[in-house]
């Protein structure tokens, strides 16, 4: 055959080609368009989940501050020059370390001046007791007046009251001593610090601010919507922000009486132990919970759908569903919670809802 004849057969065979090609495709779209047509008399493919019983905490969130109860500021209690620094900020302190020393020379020479007038008087209450029982004896034979008793017994009367006082100083001039060690009077950390070595501190000046670490309380503000539902004694949990882990349970030990004027918001004070790395003036949020219902009424997220009725989900009654309003209250990433408008013996649709109206049909499938 030569070319000429080839190119005639090509030319015929290609148009009969495409004819085929063209009947073929028409056959399978009408396959498919019958088995459409097939699908949505069945009804709307869905699938379908029972009604679920469950224990729902009702939580309001908001943010809060931690900080310590007291931030006490050490002072000193006694003037004098500051010889020694022995904690810094920064420091971890126990009560009763020693924070600071001031000069004790001053102090040990008061302690003994008093030391001295003490054992003077004792020395002398014990010589007039010594006269006044010979004056006794004495006056037995005669050889004492009661005059001469009487001023004894006076002038011991007295030196036993100089000796009481003396005693007093003595007492003052050793704790003024102790008080030269300026010590912490609760453990912590310390804060700050507000004199220097070399330096002279008058009594009741500040030397030290610590914070203590063993037990915080967060001041969290809530909206006055919720106000009436808060009270003491109500669980709070608190999660640090700023990528750190670890949850802490505490509970609200107080409420401010009054509703900010500006933020119209109620503060209240959330205690709570240091889990041992959370420090003063970091950020927490809060979630208290102001309700648990046990066995409430539960549903997928993708159930609940928006209609003109309003909130609805479609219970599915053999092969229809019918539309129901139903009131929610918790609301979470993968389910719902109804508060009224199901028994709880309902099989609802989850996936699909979207799609349907009141009456539909619907065709059951399988989850993937």
């Amino acid at each position: 055959m030569n070319n000429l004849q080839r190119m005639e057969n090509g030319r015929y065979l290609f148009p009969l080609v495409l004819v085929l090609a063209v009947l073929l495709t028409a056959c399978a779209g009408e396959d498919a368009e019958e088995e459409a047509a097939e699908e949505l008399s069945d009804g709307t493919p869905v699938q379908v989940v029972a009604v679920e019983r469950a224990t729902v905490e009702e939580l309001e969130r908001s943010v809060g501050t931690v900080e310590t109860f007291t931030q006490p500021v050490v002072a000193a209690e006694v003037s004098g020059r500051v010889r020694l620094i022995e904690k810094d900020v920064g420091d971890e302190v126990s009560e009763g370390d020693v924070l600071a020393r001031i000069d004790r020379e001053p102090f040990e020479i008061g302690r003994a001046v008093a030391a001295a007038e003490v054992g003077r008087l004792e020395a002398r209450q014990r010589q007039l007791e010594l006269d006044l029982q010979r004056l006794q004896r004495l006056s037995e034979r005669e050889y004492a007046t009661e005059q001469d008793m009487d001023a004894v017994a006076a002038e011991l009367d007295a030196t036993r009251q100089q000796l009481e006082s003396a005693r007093n100083q003595l007492r003052r001039a050793e704790r003024d001593l102790r008080l030269t060690d300026i010590v912490a009077p609760v453990g912590g950390l310390v804060d700050e610090r507000m004199i220097s070595e070399g330096g002279f501190i008058a009594a009741g000046n500040p030397a030290f601010r610590l914070q203590p670490m063993d037990r915080f309380r967060a001041v969290i503000s809530f909206p006055e919507r919720v106000g009436d539902r808060l009270e003491t004694g109500m669980t709070v949990r608190l999660l640090p922000r700023g990528g750190r882990e670890g949850e802490v349970r505490g509970q609200i030990t107080r409420l401010r009486p009054a509703v900010h004027p500006g933020s119209r918001s109620l503060q209240v004070f959330v205690e709570f132990d240091n889990p041992g790395n959370w420090r003063p003036g970091m950020t927490v949020e809060a979630r208290v919970i102001l309700d648990v219902r046990e066995e409430a009424m539960r549903v997928p997220a993708i159930s609940l759908v928006q209609r003109p009725a309003g909130r609805v989900v479609y219970v599915v009654e053999e092969n229809e569903v019918r539309e129901q309003v139903v009131e929610i209250g918790v609301r979470a990433a993968e389910w719902v919670e109804i508060l009224s408008g199901l028994s709880g013996d309902e099989k609802v649709v989850s996936e699909g809802a979207a799609f349907l109206s009141d009456g539909a049909r619907v065709r059951i499938r399988e989850e993937d």
